[in-house]
């Protein structure tokens, strides 16, 4: 979490949407300072009293293109370096090594009763009211309009140029993305379609 006390503002980071980009700028170009770890749960513990009126923001991915981006780190070869086989989550990566997308997106609905036992991603809307804020305080920002979209926060008051992400458009869907992949994403984020984030 990274809180900006003269602009009265609080990033909470969610998992791959750009958030170290995001909190590097957003400490750079306005002062905010971290509290706690990067992706601290219950985060208003961190926070002084004056500071829960402060409006909370956040990244948000499309669920499907979250999804590929979480398979590519669970399959991909920064999962090993990062954790190594013997966490509960280095024993997931081991089991996804060699798994399709559609077999990844099947444990993210929490419909494979195979897998390793260890904590399942949250999908967004879990992920962020989980900081102790609730969904309406947050001033929300697509992934895909990122640099547009961040110039509309209330003190942003100058052109922003982040380090390129990748735009999520159809087109980059890969082959391996199956409809049935494309349903048990959409299971797994339903919360986020309920709550009139994204259309199903």
């Amino acid at each position: 979490m990274y809180v900006s006390s003269l602009h009265k503002a609080i990033f909470i980071p969610v998992p791959r949407t750009a958030s170290r980009s995001v909190a590097a700028w957003f400490m750079f170009e306005y002062g905010a300072l971290q509290r706690g770890t990067h992706h601290a749960r219950d985060r208003t513990k961190y926070l002084y009293k004056k500071e829960l009126d402060f409006t909370p923001w956040a990244v948000i991915r499309h669920p499907v293109y979250r999804a590929q981006s979480l398979y590519r780190f669970y399959t991909g070869p920064e999962s090993t370096m990062a954790w190594g086989g013997r966490s509960w989550r280095g024993k997931l990566f081991d089991y996804f090594k060699d798994k399709s997308f559609e077999e990844f997106c099947k444990w993210l609905a929490g419909e494979d009763k195979q897998a390793p036992r260890g904590k399942r991603e949250k999908n967004q809307v879990d992920f962020l009211e989980e900081s102790g804020f609730i969904l309406s305080q947050f001033k929300l920002i697509k992934f895909n309009h990122l640099d547009r979209d961040l110039e509309d926060l209330d003190f942003v008051t100058r052109s922003v140029k982040l380090p390129r992400v990748p735009n999520d458009y159809p087109k980059l869907i890969d082959t391996h993305c199956t409809s049935k992949s494309v349903s048990y994403a959409q299971q797994w984020a339903a919360s986020e379609f309920e709550s009139g984030l994204w259309k199903s």
